[in-house]
């Protein structure tokens, strides 16, 4: 609640960051809806304004509520299982960010207190130090002509990027809405503000929502907003968005064609969906990219382009590197 000055009248910051934070809600609840299975149901706020920060949310259609941590919805079809599994986890990337309040941990002992019984886990979370600053990625040591020769791969596999090569997939045409899978640290997130009107990135893991959405706020580009989603249970609502991308995701879910028929529903007439994969075979011997662009074209997109053998390159160090060859393709809603 915003309360009046010693003068009676509201304070005009304190009104603007509310308007602002009810704004931004608002929007990203247009896009993002109920996770419960079959509802797709609008959310709100539990009560009173919306939760800038920490709060509880609930669908209007079938009263499920979730919980907001430090800015960020947690939309899973079991929001009190995921906060008492990861409940360390979770605190930890609050406090990690500076977002850990009071009202934080009374919001995550409430749902954690729903599940008693759930085992405790870690968030997933795989980047390489590179990929979470703003810093280059360490060349190779000085070892002779075998790290020379590596060190000249690696600068023609890395121009242009892997983000910039997939983002020229999608042309000039304007992105819209758009909807990220799995940002990781935010290294694609960067470059896809730019070309967004809006951007919501969205992980399982509240640590890398908060990642991402960090990275790419630095300077200016579309309003962002982060969101903790399951790929496999996917609340995106019927034509909200207008671009969704999944840039190394698919592989590791277990039912990729559900996830694909959930994107198909939530993009926009003509949407299109950015995929890339180092394993478009999805671990079969035979088959390879036909077996992706088989599951794609039956979730109901059509296939516009393809790109095969786009290196992505992880430093680890000046001595350790991992180099993926990714297929990347772009599919439309008809």
């Amino acid at each position: 609640m915003v309360k009046p000055s010693q003068n009676g009248n509201i304070d005009v910051i304190t009104w603007l960051f509310v308007m602002y934070a009810a704004a931004m809600e608002a929007w990203l609840f247009d896009v993002l809806g109920c996770p419960a299975p079959g509802c797709d149901g609008k959310l709100r706020s539990a009560n009173g304004p919306p939760p800038a920060r920490d709060g509880v949310v609930k669908c209007r259609k079938c009263k499920a509520d979730y919980p907001v941590l430090g800015g960020v919805p947690i939309l899973v079809p079991a929001p009190e299982e995921w906060v008492a599994a990861y409940r360390e986890a979770i605190v930890s990337s609050l406090a990690e960010v500076r977002r850990l309040t009071r009202q934080a941990l009374e919001v995550i002992d409430s749902f954690a207190a729903r599940a008693p019984r759930t085992e405790p886990l870690r968030f997933g979370d795989d980047w390489v130090p590179s990929e979470a600053s703003d810093s280059e990625a360490p060349r190779p040591a000085d070892l002779g002509p075998a790290a020379s020769a590596l060190d000249d791969f690696l600068v023609s596999a890395q121009t242009p990027s892997l983000p910039e090569r997939l983002l020229s997939m999608l042309g000039r045409r304007s992105l819209g809405t758009v909807l990220e899978l799995g940002p990781g640290a935010g290294t694609l997130s960067r470059h896809l503000r730019h070309r967004a009107k809006r951007l919501i990135v969205a992980d399982l893991s509240l640590r890398a929502t908060l990642r991402a959405v960090a990275a790419c706020k630095k300077g200016r580009g579309a309003p962002v907003a982060g969101a903790v989603v399951d790929a496999e249970a996917l609340p995106l609502r019927r034509g909200a968005a207008r671009t969704v991308v999944a840039a190394n995701v698919i592989d590791l879910l277990d039912h990729p064609a559900a996830f694909l028929s959930s994107v198909a529903d939530g993009l926009a007439n003509r949407g299109r969906l950015l995929l890339s994969t180092p394993a478009p075979g999805f671990g079969l011997p035979e088959g390879d990219a036909e077996i992706l662009d088989g599951v794609v074209e039956r979730s109901g997109l059509q296939i516009t382009s393809a790109e095969d053998g786009l290196p992505w390159v992880r430093a680890h160090g000046h001595r350790h590197y991992e180099v993926y060859l990714v297929r990347a393709i772009v599919a439309e809603r008809a």
